[in-house]
């Protein structure tokens, strides 16, 4: 959840519910993301769920500077607002406007698991994502152990611009990344790895 420059707030998750707040899902299709604009008082403005016909996740969401919003998380879905797969499961990055329509969506990865946990605007108006994979092909182009740090920096469009891996042998995952005055980045999370 992230205050929005409205004073309101942007909230991105995940639903398997189909009543009361939650309009547009169909829950045969198992989890889909969804994302909930409320206002100040905390009463929705709109809600949106996104995603496609298996499960959907959404972990992290932020304001652009155009007014619009950013969420990632990871799909392991092939259709609806979901397309260009590579494997089973994959990390997923999706544009929504100021109103709730999707302007974009785009997943990224490899024949393995890869998922998205935090995504941040750079200073160049682009976009960082902070991601952990196992895979080795597709858009992963170096590998250091058996899951990575993974980070990918995309355009305004959803193109990634470059990426890179950290961690060692074993378990590397990222949960946040910001990026310092300087214009670098920081980021946690956790390691298995010696």
């Amino acid at each position: 959840i992230k205050q929005t420059n409205d004073g309101g707030y942007i909230i991105a998750g995940t639903t398997y519910s189909n009543n009361g707040d939650v309009i547009g899902h169909n829950p045969t299709n198992g989890a889909d993301g969804w994302i909930v604009k409320l206002n100040h008082l905390g009463a929705i403005e709109w809600q949106n769920p996104v995603g496609g016909s298996s499960e959907d996740y959404l972990q992290s969401v932020i304001q652009c500077y155009d007014g619009g919003y950013l969420a990632c998380g990871n799909t392991s879905s092939m259709d609806s607002d979901i397309s260009g797969s590579h494997g089973n499961w994959e990390s997923w990055v999706v544009k929504i406007s100021n109103n709730g329509v999707i302007e974009w969506s785009k997943v990224f990865g490899g024949a393995l698991e890869d998922y998205a946990y935090s995504v941040f605007q750079t200073s160049d108006s682009n976009y960082i994502v902070a991601a952990t994979s196992l895979s080795i092909d597709g858009d992963l182009i170096d590998k250091k152990g058996a899951m990575d740090y993974w980070l990918f920096k995309l355009d305004e469009t959803g193109k990634m611009v470059w990426q890179k891996s950290f961690g060692g042998s074993s378990l590397d995952n990222p949960n946040s990344i910001e990026q310092c005055s300087d214009g670098n980045f920081i980021i946690a999370g956790y390691s298995r790895s010696n």
